[in-house]
């Protein structure tokens, strides 16, 4: 491709790297003005802030998943008890009458 300018700026998740934004230009030699540069390092900033939400929301379904299985987990555990609640409840009438 014969790169002859090229811009890089990191892309941060607190504080650390994530990866790099890289700007480039194959046709001739250039000096990146500072606009270009702050819009460059803008446009990292907010690609860290958006991949920190996407990793959030990942974060927050997996513990909805977790929080639903826990839930059914509770419920057939009860449902077991109490299917057998009756049987207990004869058992302790039996031993009260002997």
């Amino acid at each position: 491709m014969q790169v002859r300018a090229e811009l890089i700026v990191p892309i941060l998740l607190a504080q650390d790297l994530w990866g790099l934004l890289i700007a480039q230009q194959c046709h001739q030699p250039r000096q990146w003005q500072q606009t270009e540069i702050d819009l460059l390092q803008q446009l990292a900033d907010q690609l860290g802030i958006a991949i920190q939400l996407a990793e959030l929301h990942k974060q927050i379904e997996c513990l909805k998943v977790q929080q639903q299985l826990q839930s059914q987990k509770q419920t057939s555990e009860l449902q077991y008890f109490l299917k057998f609640e009756p049987v207990v409840r004869a058992l302790r009438n039996k031993s009260v009458t002997i």
